[in-house]
């Protein structure tokens, strides 16, 4: 899971990954989890400011109350199982996916789409004409591999 941290003096400067393996150390900053089994581990670290910090909670991360520290500033938080979902359109986590399409006709013209009316969060028909390839994008959270 990424976390992203917001508040005053959290990094003295501003500093990205620049690798695809994010480092444990960002512009000086370290982050530490400590979970409900008291394990610490570094967290690997995407963005640092003084105002906002983004990193990964640590893998083997044990589920229930941990500790994030950076720098001075600790914070207690709760760590979840990871739980997968398909964002919706009402934001309750009911009705109709907060999806979109891409339409494709067979003479190769390109369309896209809500899969719901964003005035009323509820379902909008799609007619699908004879040739054409429709392509389903949904956004969610919690899915891996």
């Amino acid at each position: 899971m990424i976390v992203a941290v917001f508040g005053t003096g959290l990094a003295t400067g501003t500093a990205m990954a620049t690798t695809l393996v994010w480092p444990t150390t960002l512009g000086g900053l370290q982050v530490s989890v400590t979970d409900a089994r008291g394990v610490q581990r570094a967290a690997p670290l995407y963005y640092v400011s003084p105002t906002q910090v983004m990193f990964l909670v640590p893998a083997g991360t044990a589920a229930g109350a941990a500790t994030v520290v950076m720098g001075a500033t600790r914070i207690a938080v709760d760590v979840a199982a990871v739980a997968p979902r398909i964002y919706t359109a009402n934001q309750a986590g009911t009705r109709v996916a907060a999806g979109t399409f891409l339409r494709v006709t067979a003479a190769g013209a390109r369309s896209d789409g809500y899969l719901f009316d964003p005035a009323t969060a509820l379902a909008a028909g799609v007619p699908i004409a004879t040739g054409d390839q429709v392509y389903l994008i949904l956004y969610g959270t919690g899915l891996r591999g």
